[in-house]
C-alpha cells in the first residue's frame, strides 16, 4: 500500500509540475503579446503625434497664407486708390497744360498784333498820302513800313536767306534760273527773286534765286 501511495503522489507531482510549466509558458506568451501590443500602441501614438504635428503646421501655413492674402488685398486696394489719384492728377495736369497753351497762343497772337498794328497804320498813312502828296512821299512811307517789318523779323530771331554774290546752297536756296555771268563765279547768286526766311534751324521758306553758270 505504501508503494502504491508513493507512486500516486509522484504521478500527482509530475502532473502538477506539468501544469505549472504550461501555466508559465502561457504567462510568457501573454507577456510577449502584451509587449507587442504596447509597442504597436506606442508606434500608433507616435504616428498620431506626427500627424497632429503636420496638421498643426498646415494650420499655421493656412493662417499665414490667409494673412498674406489679406495683406496683398490691402496693398492692391491701396494701389488702386493711388492709381485713381494719379489718373485724376494727370487729367488735371493735362487740363492746366491745355489752358496754359491756349493762354500762350493768345498772348503770342496779341504780341504779334501789337507789333503789326503800327505797320498797318503806316500803310494806311502811305495810302492816304498817295492821294495828296507826291510819289516820293509814298515811297518813303513804304520804305518805313519795310524797315519796321525787317526790325520785327530780327526781333523774332528770323533770318533772311539769299544774298547776291552768295554761293548757292540747295538746302536754303531754290534756283529757278541759270545765266552766264562775267561778274560772278559759277554757282554764285546773281539775283534774288524772292527772299527766303529761317527761324533758328528751321527753313520757313527757301530763297528763290538766279544762279551763275
Amino acid at each position: 500500500m505504501t508503494g502504491e501511495k508513493e507512486k500516486e503522489e509522484n504521478t500527482n507531482n509530475q502532473e502538477q509540475a506539468g501544469n505549472n510549466n504550461q501555466s508559465q509558458k502561457e504567462a510568457e506568451e501573454v507577456k510577449t503579446k502584451k509587449t507587442e501590443i504596447e509597442k504597436k500602441l506606442e508606434e500608433l501614438e507616435q504616428e498620431v503625434s506626427e500627424e497632429d504635428s503636420q496638421f498643426a503646421n498646415l494650420e499655421d501655413e493656412l493662417v499665414k497664407a490667409k494673412e498674406d492674402i489679406d495683406e496683398l488685398q490691402e496693398e492692391n486696394a491701396k494701389s488702386q486708390s493711388r492709381l485713381k489719384r494719379l489718373k485724376a492728377d494727370f487729367s488735371n495736369y493735362k487740363r492746366r497744360q491745355r489752358e496754359q497753351k491756349d493762354k500762350l497762343v493768345l498772348r503770342t497772337k496779341r504780341d504779334l498784333l501789337q507789333e503789326l498794328i503800327p505797320v498797318i497804320d503806316n500803310f494806311e498813312r502811305a495810302i492816304d498820302s498817295s492821294n495828296t502828296k507826291k510819289t516820293d512821299d509814298l515811297l518813303e512811307g513804304i520804305n518805313m513800313i519795310y524797315k519796321q517789318l525787317k526790325q520785327f523779323l530780327e526781333q523774332e530771331d528770323v533770318k533772311c536767306l539769299g544774298e547776291v554774290g552768295e554761293e548757292f546752297d540747295p538746302n536754303c536756296h531754290n534756283a529757278v534760273a541759270r545765266e552766264e555771268s562775267e561778274q560772278y563765279k559759277t554757282d554764285e547768286i546773281i539775283e534774288v527773286l524772292q527772299t527766303g526766311y529761317q527761324i533758328k534751324d528751321e527753313i520757313i521758306r527757301a530763297a528763290m534765286v538766279k544762279v551763275a553758270e
